[in-house]
């Protein structure tokens, strides 16, 4: 027990002293400490603005590719569902099974273009917020390494 409560107090020890690092000046007086990335004042202001909006035009871009596929996904299944509605109606076997075949081929096609698309934009996306966060110059950008969690999409 005594050294569950030392080490807690290590750790808070060392996580309160390292917050002054990343103190800023919000009485406007100028002063600023170092933020933790070598940058002081206006620096880091814009860094932040520009990583702020490298990110919003990412998501927003992703956010829009799948909206596009889900639109396209479900005109899909719509057409799946008339295409197979109909043939079902086909009295003939032997023309309802060539209708059922065609209607799952077309469906299969258009989900299968719908994601080569999404992944395409998704990928035009982080493409486009590497390039912007280069030009932002942070220090160290953590925002990359998360870059996988998208591929579940």
């Amino acid at each position: 027990m005594k050294k569950i409560a030392l080490v807690l107090s290590l750790i808070m020890m060392f996580g309160l002293a390292s917050v002054g690092v990343y103190a800023e000046d919000t009485a406007g007086t100028g002063n600023t400490e170092q933020s933790g990335n070598g940058l002081t004042g206006a620096e880091a202001a814009a860094v932040v603005t520009c990583m702020q909006t490298a990110v919003e035009t990412r998501d927003t871009a992703i956010i829009s590719a799948l909206d596009t596929y889900a639109a396209t996904a479900k005109s899909a299944l719509t057409a799946r569902k008339d295409a197979l509605k109909a043939a079902w109606a086909i009295a003939d076997r032997k023309e309802r099974r060539t209708a059922i075949k065609a209607a799952w081929d077309t469906y299969r096609k258009a989900i299968k273009e719908a994601r080569s698309t999404f992944k395409a934009s998704r990928k035009t996306a982080w493409d486009t917020f590497k390039a912007a966060s280069k030009v932002c110059k942070p220090a160290k950008t953590q925002d990359m390494s998360n870059q996988s969690v998208d591929n579940s999409l």
